[in-house]
């Protein structure tokens, strides 16, 4: 998939979902699965307006790419696994601290 211009790349999404046997395939929220993100170039100053880190984390610039895998258990995240390369980074992780810069 393209992503809108000046975001980076295409992006690719993987999932791979299962359900309890004999379940009913409608009750998503009972799923079980993991799924894969990769954005191998990405301006997070565009990222930033669709996607919250976390409401005390401010990533206001940087480039480079991220890879995300999560594992879900009944539509709960139980785990993921974050690699980030950025470069030009602005981030403040709690508005207490200076940016990391």
């Amino acid at each position: 998939t393209a992503p809108p211009a000046g975001w980076g790349e295409a992006i690719s999404f993987v999932s791979e979902w299962q359900h309890p046997l004999l379940a009913d395939r409608t009750e998503w929220q009972k799923w079980n699965g993991v799924a894969y993100l990769d954005l191998p170039h990405l301006d997070m100053s565009q990222l930033r307006r669709y996607v919250e880190l976390g409401h005390k984390i401010d990533l206001r610039q940087g480039r480079g790419s991220l890879q995300i895998w999560a594992d879900f258990k009944q539509m709960q995240r139980t785990a993921m696994h974050v690699v980030a390369k950025l470069d030009e980074v602005n981030l403040r992780l709690s508005p207490k601290l200076p940016p990391l810069a």
